[in-house]
């Protein structure tokens, strides 16, 4: 019976932009070609590991070991290539997914809700990880009061008992003592024994010697050899005897002549969609109606230059064309025109706020402001009246232009979007905790406070809603004091494939620079214009 492919990796590369300057930034952000260069961190990865297999990963540094850690581990996506992971994967890492600001108990809570692992079974396993870490006393202090080895330790603990079907160790056991090591490497063998995937990415050629079924030799950011442990191992210490062998200076020119083979672009065929090229046929229509509005203002502004009060007589001319409408037909339009404004066409749905911050006004002649909403508030539309609409917005009856609201003909289609291959893009103090973070949605203000360290602050927002500040983290409350979800700020979106993530909108904004994706257990808004994310539990 042929064991089945567990990770296949097919030509996958993962790219960052070196910007030098905010201004190059800002020009990326805006599609604009700045003078940013592009670095390969990963480039054309392609492998596949089959079930049980134990894989050794080597390199010297900088050759993209822990990028290809993060990526088999789903923390940070690839910037292309396809990638098939059948089973949970738990990254072991020196300090990975620990808040520092946490003490080791809570921190093993933590990860185990990251797992998705129930309260029940937490308070179960939590004794065993404790007596594993064999931290003593410190398990109730603050992670950052920890030293790396201490860190290494409750890290292996947590992840070794959570059961994952794929284990990425990435230099995890490097800093622990001789005896650690050995009671690492028995449960690691015990989940060999089980049949279960793991990639143990270290320097030490003799653990992966004595413990790997094969070996991939990542250099460079390129995968150069990937078979049997031995042979492997064979070619690479050839190698580093030769690069030791090196004069300084050769070794210099050595790694120049790499780092410029990764800040090479190659050309990558995008994938082909209705949206792109409708998109592209929009931006060709604007530029061409651009251009024929510059000429004729060229043209016209040219020829009044050869007569007397040449602007003026065209506004006269203007005026005259306008006045020599018939009185009874301008009389009939102005009626049409109120008929029109009049008529009331009974709606009855839900509507969703196209703008980043729309008014509701008291009147229907959107006059006299009641109540502000922002993106992705739900109204209940009640009526048309010309353009305006009639809606609903806290059990009052206001007005809005019909233009800036949504109407979907049918409920949205929840879909099966995973917030952890977007991480990249958001704050650390965020990754390392948010799924944490996203336990207490929904949960009273004083749980809050006494959960999560670190408040800054408390802020009111232009509705009125109370928000508690942790630096870049926010929780918005309701007026019954719960929270209604958390908006996390310093979202950069050029450090993910922004096209992708918008083929998974159902709501985008007027301006295309907020977007809303409904998943099955939250709702989050991407907003480009102050780089937030806000993520409100589903209903």
């Amino acid at each position: 019976m042929c064991a089945r492919p567990k990770v296949t990796f097919h030509n996958v590369s993962k790219r960052y932009t070196l910007q030098q300057k905010k201004l190059d930034k800002i020009l990326d952000l805006l599609g604009i070609k700045s003078k940013s260069k592009s670095f390969y961190a990963l480039k054309d990865i392609s492998f596949t590991v089959d079930e049980g297999e134990t894989i050794g990963v080597i390199g010297i540094n900088g050759s993209g070991k822990s990028t290809l850690s993060n990526i088999l581990a789903q923390v940070v996506p690839p910037t292309t290539g396809e990638i098939e992971v059948n089973g949970e994967t738990s990254l072991i890492a020196i300090a990975v997914g620990l808040n520092n600001n946490l003490t080791g108990l809570e921190n093993i809570e933590l990860k185990c809700l990251m797992q998705g692992i129930k309260k029940e079974e937490i308070k179960r396993i939590t004794p065993l990880i404790i007596d594993f870490a064999d931290l003593g006393d410190f398990i109730n202090q603050p992670v950052k009061t920890f030293s790396s080895g201490m860190k290494s330790r409750l890290g292996f603990a947590i992840s070794a008992h959570t059961d994952p079907d794929i284990m990425v160790i990435d230099e995890a056991l490097s800093v622990g003592d001789q005896t650690f090591y050995e009671k690492c490497l028995k449960k690691m063998n015990e989940f060999k024994s089980q049949g279960k995937t793991i990639f143990y990415i270290s320097h030490s050629v003799s653990q992966i010697r004595s413990f790997c079924d094969k070996t991939m030799w990542i250099h460079y950011g390129e995968l150069l050899e990937f078979g049997p442990t031995k042979e492997v191992l064979k070619n690479y210490s050839d190698f580093i005897k030769f690069f030791n062998a090196l004069s300084e200076e050769e070794k210099v020119k050595y790694k120049k002549e790499k780092m410029a083979v990764r800040q090479k672009e190659y050309v990558v065929k995008p994938i082909s969609t209705s949206r792109s090229k409708k998109v592209k046929k929009e931006k060709t229509n604007r530029k061409s109606m651009e251009l024929i509005l510059l000429v004729m203002f060229f043209f016209i502004s040219t020829m009044l230059m050869f007569f007397d009060n040449g602007v003026a007589k065209g506004i006269q001319f203007i005026k005259q064309i306008d006045m020599s409408k018939d009185e009874s037909q301008v009389k009939v339009e102005k009626t049409s025109k109120e008929a029109v404004s009049d008529k009331v066409e009974a709606i009855n749905k839900v509507g969703y706020v196209l703008t980043e911050k729309e008014s509701v006004f008291q009147s229907k002649e959107l006059k006299d402001e009641m109540v502000t909403v922002g993106f992705s508030d739900q109204v209940r539309v009640n009526n048309k009246i010309g353009d305006v609409l009639e809606v609903s917005v806290n059990d009052q009856l206001g007005y809005v232009k019909e233009e800036n609201i949504y109407i979907p003909q049918a409920p949205f289609e929840k879909i099966d979007f995973n917030l952890a291959g977007y991480l990249d893009a958001l704050p650390a103090s965020f990754v390392g905790s948010y799924q944490y973070y996203l336990a207490f949605i929904n949960s009273e203000q004083q749980e809050i406070e006494s959960k999560i360290r670190g408040k800054t602050g408390e802020e009111l927002d232009e509705q009125g809603n109370k928000h508690l500040v942790f630096g870049s983290i926010r929780y918005k409350l309701k007026s019954d004091h719960l929270s209604e979800g958390i908006i996390v700020n310093e979202f950069d979106p050029q450090k993910v494939n922004m096209d992708e993530l918008i083929k998974n909108a159902a709501i985008i904004s007027k301006d295309n620079k907020i977007f809303s994706i409904f998943s099955n257990d939250y709702e989050y808004i991407f907003n480009l214009n102050n780089q937030s994310v806000t993520i409100i539990a589903g209903e």
